[in-house]
Formats: C-alpha cells, structure tokens, sequence
C-alpha cells in the first residue's frame, strides 16, 4: 500500500488534522510518522518500504522482526487511510517477534534449525496466541453481523456491493447486478460469507484435512473481497494470516505453498555450497602462506 498509494491520500489533510497524521497516545513517541517532520512524510514512506523489502528478503528474522512490527504499528496509528487488514498487521507482527527473535537462521528461506528448548516454548506460545487471535477475529465477525438485520435476512451483500462506499467498480456492475439480481443469490452469497466465518473461526480445533479445506474458503473468500470491494491491501494481510492461523508445524505443505519446500532446499544447497567454497579458499590461504 505505501508504494502504490500516493503520499497526500495516504496523509491527507483535514481540518481536524491539518498535517494529515494522527498522533496520539503511544504513536506520538514512537511511531515513524509522528518521528519524521509533517514536510518530510514522503521520506518516512521510503524508509517503511527499505524496511519491508529487507524483512520481506528474508533476511536474519531475529533483526527484522521488531522494525517489521514498528512500521505495521506506524502505519496503522498515523495514516488516515486504514482498514482492519492494518490491525491485524500491527497485531500479528508483534505476535510474531518471540518467534522470530529465537530464529537462529541467517535467511528466514533456509530450513529451521535445532533451537534451545526454551525457544521453541516460547515461539510455539506465541503461534497458539496468532491462532487464537485469528479464530476470536473471524468469531466476532461473524456474530456481530449477527445483530444486522441486513445481514439476518439474506440481503447484506447486494447493499455492500451496489452502493458506495464499498461497492463494486463500475465495470462490473453490470454482471453483478445481474447475479444479485436474483434472491437466491443473494442469499446464498451473504449467508455463505457467516458460514465461511463460522467455519474458520472453528478451524482452531481441526484436523489438518479440516483446516485445508478452510484455508481454502478463506482464501476465496478474501480473493472476492479484493476484487469485489477493492481491498486488495486487506485481503493480503488475511492470505497471509490464514498460512499462520491454518498451517500448523508438522502439516505437509499444500500443494499452492510447495514452492515455499523448494526454494527452502535450494537455499541450503547454496549455503553449503558458499560454506565449502569459503572452507577451501581459507585452506588455499593456510597452505600459502
């Protein structure tokens, strides 16, 4: 979102909040935005960016995990343009600082190493929390809509999608207005999102093939949001949280995930091979001298 979103939507100016940032409370004295003079937000965006790409590279977790966790919490406490994937984000990256501070791996790709036994209690405590998080998050969504009538009569989604703020963009207007133009629908469409809510929630408890079949759901189901609603920022951070929440240690990878396998192997491969190529230029040095 902070590369494809301009800086003035991203802190746009209002009378309540002239300079476009909100800093209050913990965010005033810590958060990034609020750190950075209101001239100079543009070079703040760029620093979040440097900063994600190394943590995305993959490069030393236990480095990157806390500035991973600071520029979510930044970017959900100051911008003006928020939505609830941004809280799940400052969330769940805090989550995951115990893990990622006890992971002894040079690049988060390589394959786990043996750790002490505190380590792995603590990482593990911190993954049950990002589980129990997740199902709590899809339980209140789900019953809370409960208390819609909208949502108890079947016909939430054609609201949510023929009008604004949220609703689709124009060019598919046409086609979906012609699907919830028919009652059944429209039914099946928004009693099907309380199921797929209900269900995940209760993933927490499942079997691997029973969480599968949710990671599933919860992938379309937030792949249609993207592209009915425009979320696309949203839906990213759910994918994402939905591999943490339903992949548990020990599963077989799903099939969509196998490159994750690959790319782990190959990246041992190099690393040995870059250990024995240095191995033998230190004995090439040894004997030369």
């Amino acid at each position: 979102m902070s590369v494809a979103t301009p800086v003035g939507h991203l802190f746009f100016a209002s009378p309540e909040r002239p300079d476009g940032r909100v800093c209050t409370g913990v965010a005033e004295h810590i958060g990034l935005f609020c750190l950075v003079p209101s001239g100079q937000l543009g070079s703040g965006v760029v620093l979040s960016i440097v900063i994600l790409v190394v943590v995305a590279s993959g490069w030393r977790p236990r480095i990157t995990a806390i500035p991973h966790w600071w520029i979510s919490f930044s970017f959900y406490s100051t911008t003006n343009v928020v939505d609830g994937g941004d809280q799940v984000a400052a969330v769940v990256t805090f989550l995951l600082i115990p893990i990622c501070v006890t992971d002894r791996r040079r690049w988060h790709w390589q394959s786990p190493v043996v750790t002490r036994q505190s380590a792995r209690v603590v990482a593990h405590l911190s993954l049950v929390l990002i589980w129990i998080q997740a199902s709590i998050l899809y339980l209140h969504a789900s019953v809370s809509k409960l208390g819609v009538l909208e949502w108890r009569d079947g016909s939430a989604v054609w609201y949510w999608m023929m009008f604004p703020p949220f609703s689709v963009p124009e060019y598919m207007k046409p086609a979906v207005g012609f699907v919830l133009s028919h009652g059944p629908a429209v039914l099946a469409i928004t009693w099907g999102t309380l199921a797929i809510e209900f269900f995940l929630a209760w993933c927490v408890f499942a079997r691997q093939a029973v969480r599968m079949a949710g990671l599933v759901a919860g992938w379309t189901l937030h792949a249609a949001i993207a592209i009915a609603l425009g979320l696309p920022g949203f839906s990213s951070i759910m994918f994402a949280l939905l591999i943490l929440y339903l992949v548990r240690p020990g599963d077989s990878i799903p099939r969509p995930l196998s490159f994750v396998t690959r790319l782990s192997e190959f990246f041992d491969v190099k690393m040995v091979e870059l250990r024995v190529r240095k191995a033998e230029r230190g004995q090439k040095v040894a004997e030369g001298s």
